[in-house]
């Protein structure tokens, strides 16, 4: 999941440009987000960025610099900060966006607001991670070790996620994640044809989508969830 930084305009003529959005703008996806997934600072989460900048464009930025630390009186503090370029100075200086807070203070309470940071970085920037349709090669065995990584971030993301939400439901299934761990074990020990392989290295989340093609069954065995994977003739 990423938040648009940009919005396409259809101009009269019928051509589509692309224009940024306002900081504000941006920022407000980025809050709704996280109250919809039970990850927001329960104290405040808002923006610190200076307020007369808020509705023009979003800058370019060439990173995002993320940050929990304990207070001096109490709670734990969330600092989010962008490397901003300066066109007139041609030079990129940091800049407060965000700041939120938890009254918390235990150690767990620390690790979540580590990890809120880490969810906004992943939003605007990505996860650093093979973000497969970009790194496609002529190699199977390369692409197969892509996909294993894969799946293997985004099973323990799922966990890592469930584990800091504050949602009512936000355990996970058990089924759910039983499934999901097969399917994790019969693909990583298993060789796949080469359309699997793109289907899945191009999927934003292959975990999911293997795990929705195998739903019907559940719960199935190791050998179920091989059948239907290699019988399939595709996998969208």
């Amino acid at each position: 999941m990423r938040v648009k930084t940009e919005k396409m305009i259809q101009k009269s003529d019928g051509t589509k440009i692309y224009e940024p959005r306002t900081i504000q703008e941006v920022f407000n996806d980025i809050k709704k987000i996280l109250i919809e997934e039970g990850l927001c600072p329960d104290e405040y989460f808002s923006l610190s960025y200076p307020m007369r900048y808020v509705d023009e464009a979003f800058p370019e930025i060439s990173g995002l610099i993320c940050n929990a630390q304990w207070g001096g009186s109490e709670g734990i503090y969330l600092d989010i900060a962008m490397d901003v370029f300066i066109s007139e100075e041609k030079i990129y200086k940091q800049i407060s966006f965000i700041t939120g807070k938890t009254l918390c203070e235990s150690e767990e309470a620390f690790d979540r607001m580590q990890y809120i940071g880490g969810y906004v970085y992943r939003l605007l920037m990505g996860d650093g991670n093979v973000h497969a349709r970009y790194i496609l090669s002529s190699n199977p065995q390369k692409n197969k070790d892509t996909l294993d990584r894969k799946l293997n971030y985004e099973l323990k993301n799922l966990m890592k996620k469930n584990l800091y939400s504050q949602k009512e439901d936000s355990v996970i299934d058990p089924e759910e994640l039983a499934l999901k761990a097969t399917i994790l074990k019969v693909v990583t020990a298993k060789p796949l044809t080469e359309d699997k392989l793109k289907q899945l290295l191009e999927a934003d989340n292959a975990l999911d989508t293997l795990y929705n093609l195998c739903r019907p069954v559940m719960p199935a065995t190791l050998y179920e969830v091989e059948d239907i994977i290699s019988s399939a003739r595709t996998l969208h």
